[in-house]
């Protein structure tokens, strides 16, 4: 018997959406808290019956630097 997790990492669906977004032509970026996006990702789990469960593995990929430094750049200097 195959069974569906009643779970969602709440991260991955917040990237998700960001490629989403880029694949309709939409100019995002990501800027700003990713922890509060985090956060909204989750509440949108709950309110689609899923619990948001970011696994331990995940936590440590949260605080790595995704882009390179390109956001600090960008916010910094400008380029």
């Amino acid at each position: 018997m195959n069974t569906v997790p009643e779970w969602y990492n709440p991260l991955e669906l917040t990237h998700e959406v960001y490629r989403l977004l880029l694949d309709k032509g939409l100019p995002v970026e990501r800027s700003g808290d990713l922890d509060a996006a985090v956060e909204g990702a989750g509440m949108i789990l709950r309110y689609l019956g899923l619990e948001p469960v970011v696994p331990a593995a995940t936590e440590e990929y949260r605080r790595l630097d995704h882009d390179g430094h390109l956001a600090y750049n960008r916010r910094v200097h400008g380029d």
